[in-house]
């Protein structure tokens, strides 16, 4: 699904995708099959290594840049007559000042503006709702490999190797080192959420319900009622590749450093990311081999060429995956927002999927089939052949969308200031 124009990152994706996707659907809310989370505790040793993939990410970042120039690359679009971001503060400190009677008063008023204003994107979204309480929760801590407990009865556990890890806490020196050095631009950091797309267990999970305070930063955000509903359902239903569902599962855990020390809340996915060097203990490496790439060849201490080959295949793995979970979450942004939040090389894919939306009639099942049956890179070059056209009816069409979400994203503002402006008066 790497909707920018490139044929070698196609390729990359293709290869990725020889398995084909899974059998069976999932029904929407329903949980599906994967590896089950595990509570992080003690950890392993101090062996692997440290892999460099500046090159992979380079490449790949110019292959995007280049794409960026094309013509089908819009240019952007007039803001909406927005608040200023201060007065938004503003207002979002006067309504948690509210007593909760207030509070609840504010946002049935503004959820009632929003539907006699019957928009029809924010229409949309709220029909992407899952039914919350039939979700699963989501897990309290993020998986390790490793873990004495979740990964006792693993099949590739005494292959692993390693002693117990020591997880750091996000306040020491140490921690907010790693955490600063592998950095990155967050998908959507300004949407508050109940539910999203565990990458690890391939499922929507719910986590605390929106309090009153969190509707209404949502909407003074622009984000229409039920918008993580909607993200996390385009997520679900496009993750269904099952080579990338094994990779979205390794690459969700715990990362780990050559010392033994574990970083809770910064994922192998950060890291690799980031394109700077990785320390690879054989803890993580080893259920790489197995599971990953199903060789049970390799057992801890990974040495010499062996040793060398496995990394090399984890690092082109890391390239893959980043291309395919950023291209989803582009579709998951384009199907809320007009400009979402999110790194901004991957953020030139959002006007495509605003187009592939409006032509599907924004049924998700309709992507899935088209991008599934036809050639990827046919679709793409069908895309940006048919918007180079400016006077032609595809750019008319993605303008209009991306023009509408803007609006959508005006009028939730407005309404949840109006309602705000009410019952501060009563």
């Amino acid at each position: 699904m790497a909707l920018i124009g490139s044929k070698s990152v196609l390729a990359i994706m293709r290869a990725s995708n020889q398995s084909g996707p899974r059998s069976e659907p999932r029904a929407p809310g329903s949980p599906t099959p994967g590896p089950l989370s595990a509570p992080l505790s003690a950890l392993r040793t101090r062996r692997g290594s440290r892999v460099r993939i500046q090159g992979a990410s380079a490449g790949l970042l110019t292959l995007i840049l280049a794409a960026a120039g094309r013509a089908q690359d819009a240019q952007p679009g007039p803001a909406p007559a927005a608040q200023d971001p201060a007065a938004l503060a503003a207002a979002q400190a006067r309504f948690e000042a509210l007593d909760v009677r207030k509070q609840a008063n504010a946002i049935r008023l503004f959820e009632r503006q929003l539907e006699w204003s019957e928009d029809a994107a924010a229409g949309r979204i709220a029909a992407l709702r899952y039914e919350f309480d039939a979700l699963p929760p989501a897990p309290d801590t993020t998986p390790t490999y490793g873990d004495p407990v979740s990964d006792a009865d693993a099949p590739y556990r005494a292959a692993q190797g390693g002693g117990p890890r020591r997880a750091l806490g996000s306040d020491s020196a140490a921690y907010a080192a790693v955490a600063a050095r592998f950095a990155r631009v967050p998908f959507l950091p300004d949407l508050r959420r109940e539910v999203e797309y565990d990458w690890h267990a391939g499922r929507v999970v719910r986590r605390e319900p929106l309090g009153y305070a969190d509707v209404f930063a949502n909407a003074l955000a622009g984000y229409a009622p039920g918008s993580d509903h909607a993200v996390a359902r385009v997520l679900d239903v496009l993750d269904d590749d099952e080579a990338q569902r094994r990779l979205g599962a390794w690459f969700a855990h715990t990362y780990c450093d050559l010392d033994a020390h574990a970083y809770p809340g910064i994922t192998l996915y950060d890291v690799w990311y980031s394109g700077k060097p990785v320390d690879v203990p054989d803890v993580d490496a080893v259920p790489f081999g197995w599971l990953v790439l199903g060789e049970k060849k390799h057992v801890s201490p990974l040495r010499g060429k062996p040793r060398d080959r496995l990394y090399e295949a984890i690092k082109q793995a890391a390239l893959r995956h980043r291309v395919h979970r950023t291209m989803l979450e582009a579709a998951a942004g384009a199907c809320i927002a007009a400009e979402p939040r999110m790194e901004p090389l991957y953020a030139l894919l959002v006007p495509r999927f605003h187009y592939l939306f409006a032509q599907s009639g924004d049924r998700l099942e309709a992507l899935v089939e088209r991008l599934a049956v036809q050639d990827r890179e046919a679709v793409i070059a069908a895309v940006d052949g048919a918007i180079r056209d400016r006077d032609g009816a595809a750019w008319k069409t993605r303008e209009a969308r991306k023009e509408e979400l803007r609006t959508m994203a005006l009028r939730v503002q407005q309404a949840a200031l109006a309602a705000l402006a009410r019952v501060a008066s009563d």
